[in-house]
């Protein structure tokens, strides 16, 4: 009975197959956003543009293993917040405010490019 539930050797795991991809991704969008925020030379164009397509797909990577990992998981993290619900039900409001401010400040700081003539 055991052996039915126990998984084959050959068999991946698609949720930590879905971790490590977040991981390895997360691991090189780090110093490649910081490398590209730092090369601005002009001598240093062509660096800065490998660099930023290195940076760009494992954005995208990083993104479609997110959405992936919450696709799999979902069940589990519903079942896991419907459990806590009432152990952070206080916070309710400070958590509506605070998602309200960093937000705006997001939207506010992150729109200066489009003011700038």
């Amino acid at each position: 009975m055991q052996q039915e539930f126990t998984k084959k050797k050959s068999q991946v795991d698609k949720r930590a197959l879905t971790a490590l991809f977040m991981f390895f991704s997360f691991v090189w969008l780090v110093p490649t956003g910081i490398t590209t925020h730092f090369v601005t030379q002009s001598s240093f164009e062509l660096i800065r543009h490998i660099v930023m397509s290195l940076h760009n797909t494992a954005a995208v990577i990083f993104v479609t293993s997110a959405v992936v990992h919450l696709t799999l998981n979902w069940k589990s993290m519903k079942r896991y917040m419907a459990s806590k619900i009432n152990e952070y039900f206080p916070y309710r409001t400070e958590a509506i405010i605070a998602a309200i401010v960093v937000t705006g400040l997001l939207l506010f700081i992150g729109s200066h490019p489009l003011h700038l003539r």
